[in-house]
């Protein structure tokens, strides 16, 4: 063989190893942002919940207290969120079997309740 031929074949084997590295790379990085794309739509959703779940009970005690002179504590947004944060957590974008649900709500119900 002579120098010609070797220079074609290590430019050649250059060239595979590149692309390989390359392509692994880029499988690495797609990965990475996916896991952060998921993330991201967790706690929009977390949040978009919340807010209005929130809205959805104000709405309730505005229309609840009309004409009366009563009051109705409605808890701040915070608990709102955090409620759907520990939930959508303990769910973990599964699907469930309706036994193994209830058993992972009654979880999170007990550990909510220990921690008020």
């Amino acid at each position: 063989m002579d120098d010609r031929n070797l220079i074609i074949i290590a430019g050649a084997v250059g060239a595979l190893v590149g692309t390989f590295i390359t392509a692994v790379t880029n499988l690495i990085l797609a990965s990475i942002n996916h896991s952060s794309e998921e993330r991201r739509q967790f706690y929009e959703l977390t949040v978009k919940a919340g807010i209005d779940q929130f809205n959805q009970d104000l709405d309730s005690a505005h229309k609840q207290t009309q004409g009366r002179n009563v009051k109705i504590v409605v808890p701040p947004l915070e608990t709102y969120i955090v409620h759907n944060f520990l939930l959508l957590s303990a769910l973990g974008g599964r699907r469930y079997k309706v036994k193994e649900l209830e058993k992972r709500l009654a979880a999170l119900e007990n550990d909510y309740s220990n921690c008020l």
